[in-house]
């Protein structure tokens, strides 16, 4: 979980960012960050790493940023093992997303393995670029 990269780095560190991280983050508009949002966005990140221990983790493709911004001020005020299985259960989600995108579902008991020009890791797209030695 402390290997998730922090919401906004689309703006700051997008090179740090794999291709599906910065998708989600440009769905949740996380790229159109005002100066101020980007600072505010910052100061969450930081005061809810040094509370919880690790990054807030939401699953960012059903959110809007305003809705995270949100969640983020509300999930500051949880207890750590709250937020820990919230932050487990938001983890499961991006990754259930994540498979959906590379695999289908025939119907018929059996799963294709959807195709494209780039084949990124499995391990990079489920589990995030510090990953990809798997």
């Amino acid at each position: 979980m402390r290997a998730y990269p922090d919401l906004g780095w689309i703006n700051s560190k997008p090179e740090q960012l794999v291709e599906v991280c910065k998708r989600e983050q440009k769905n949740a508009n996380l790229n159109e960050l005002t100066i101020c949002q980007m600072n505010r966005l910052s100061q969450l990140n930081q005061n809810y790493k040094e509370k919880f221990g690790f990054p807030f983790v939401i699953c960012a493709r059903k959110h809007q940023k305003e809705e995270i911004f949100q969640a983020m001020e509300h999930r500051y005020k949880n207890d750590q093992n709250l937020e820990l299985a919230t932050a487990i259960d938001e983890i499961l989600q991006i990754a259930e997303l994540r498979i959906r995108d590379i695999v289908v579902d025939n119907h018929d008991g059996q799963f294709t393995k959807v195709t494209s020009a780039v084949e990124p890791k499995f391990s990079e797209i489920v589990l995030g670029p510090k990953y990809n030695r798997l």
